[in-house]
């Protein structure tokens, strides 16, 4: 069991990498929203992977899910496919959603300011 949750740690932490190294690709030259991530213990074997993104003050990052016609480019939080991992679900977000509405183009953007929490439910594998 030991050897699994090191195993899912190392995997988490690459994964966290790869999350941010994105965010480093498609950044200007600020780089406004600062990456966390952790992984919580739940009963029955499951985990909770959490990435958290932290923005400077000002600045917002998209949610996951917009309108059908907002300009955002939603969040896309991707999980590298390896055996070890099996998702449950899609990543729930935790934080305080802003409505932006642009009312001259008619559109509307759900965008979060300050901290905004990404959190996937994994089982652990007993192998």
């Amino acid at each position: 069991m030991r050897k699994n949750i090191k195993s899912m740690a190392r995997t988490i932490g690459t994964m966290a990498l790869l999350i941010i190294g994105i965010g480093f690709s498609n950044a200007q030259i600020q780089d406004p929203a600062h990456w966390a991530y952790g992984l919580k213990n739940l009963k029955g074997g499951t985990y909770e992977v959490h990435l958290q993104a932290t923005m400077d003050e000002g600045w917002h990052i998209y949610a996951q899910k917009q309108l059908p016609y907002a300009v955002a480019v939603p969040t896309k939080i991707v999980f590298a496919k390896t055996p070890e991992l099996t998702l449950i679900g899609k990543p729930a977000e935790l934080g305080k959603k802003e409505t932006y509405t642009i009312k001259e183009a008619g559109v509307t953007n759900y965008e979060y300011a300050g901290k905004v929490d990404f959190v996937q439910k994994v089982p652990l594998s007993r192998d």
